[in-house]
């Protein structure tokens, strides 16, 4: 596996995410939303956006599990949304992602776009290598 790129990829994930504008009030997360089913989608994770009430997107998508019915399930859960920012308080522009001194500035970078470009990497590579959280062992734990 090539983590450096995985890493790189994940960055950018993450620079686009901060980029969209989620602002809650009012929210406005469809189109975040979309961006994160859009790369599951190219991956051929079947991804869906549902909203709760209009702009307010939610992403749901499953990578099946390998062992069949009751191979019970891992759910990686996060939120889009992201506190109102006081751009002239900011180093760097809140809503713009900029990679500088090997930070990603912006918006929601720590709570939880950050998160949500981890999981999204996490399921990409899942995907990519054939792994089943289900059915293949991560590590093997001895006394």
């Amino acid at each position: 596996m090539d983590w450096r790129a995985a890493q790189e990829e994940a960055v950018e994930h993450l620079r686009q995410l901060v980029r969209i504008d989620t602002t809650n009030p009012p929210g406005n997360e469809t189109a975040a939303a979309r961006y994160v089913a859009g790369v599951l989608e190219r991956e051929g994770i079947a991804a869906q956006v549902v909203e709760s009430a209009p702009g307010r997107g939610n992403v749901v998508a499953r990578l099946e599990p390998d062992a069949g019915e009751g191979a019970g399930a891992l759910l990686l859960l996060s939120h889009l949304d992201v506190v109102p920012a006081e751009p002239q308080r900011w180093r760097y522009p809140p809503f713009e992602g900029v990679l500088a001194d090997d930070y990603v500035w912006g918006r929601g970078t720590l709570d939880t776009k950050g998160l949500t470009a981890q999981e999204l990497m996490t399921l990409l590579l899942l995907k990519r290598h054939a792994f089943s959280p289900m059915t293949d062992r991560v590590c093997t734990l001895t006394q």
